[in-house]
């Protein structure tokens, strides 16, 4: 993972918040792997470091208080559009779909982001979490699956497409 951020981004100050991102970000694919939770801790640390990754990475056109903004909307939006998902899907399905770590994650996400990305993500993650969730279901029988590892790789996978490397990807944070 750190060799693809330092192809996308090479060693800068937005690629070191990236690079201290990775442990969490795998230590949350682990945790909700063998218990099917999204640590708030970890949540809360990935919030911070991506306020200093979009704080890091903005043009001097932009304030720092509309960035502030963005993130706080794109977080709201996120969190928000996968909250609505879930629900749907609980109530179609008539039991739950989706944890509040899933829909925490995902206010990360959009804080890390902005609200270009949101598609793409969404689309990654459920595309991903579809295919995960079939070896999931053969490997362990089990038919409960958590969907954080496949919102949490789809992220990973959204970001680099943000990088300088790929410039013009998905849309830069606010």
């Amino acid at each position: 993972m750190a060799v693809l951020v330092y192809w996308g981004w090479g060693f800068s100050w937005a690629s070191l918040f990236i690079f201290l991102a990775i442990p969490f970000l795998v230590s949350m694919c682990v945790i909700d792997l063998k218990h099917m939770i999204l640590p708030d801790q970890l949540n809360l640390i990935l919030a911070g470091l991506g306020v200093g990754h979009v704080l890091i990475s903005l043009p001097p056109s932009v304030s720092y208080g509309v960035a502030c903004m963005g993130m706080v909307i794109g977080a709201a939006i996120y969190a928000g559009v996968i909250w609505l998902m879930g629900k749907i899907v609980s109530w179609m399905k008539q039991q739950p779909a989706l944890g509040m770590g899933d829909v925490k994650f995902m206010a990360v996400a959009g804080i890390w982001m902005g609200l270009s990305a949101l598609p793409l993500l969404l689309m990654g993650g459920g595309g991903l979490g579809v295919v995960l969730a079939l070896f999931w279901k053969k490997i362990s029988g089990e038919e409960r699956f958590p969907f954080g590892p496949a919102l949490i790789i789809a992220f990973f996978v959204v970001l680099l497409l943000q990088s300088p490397a790929l410039k013009g990807g998905f849309g830069a944070s606010p």
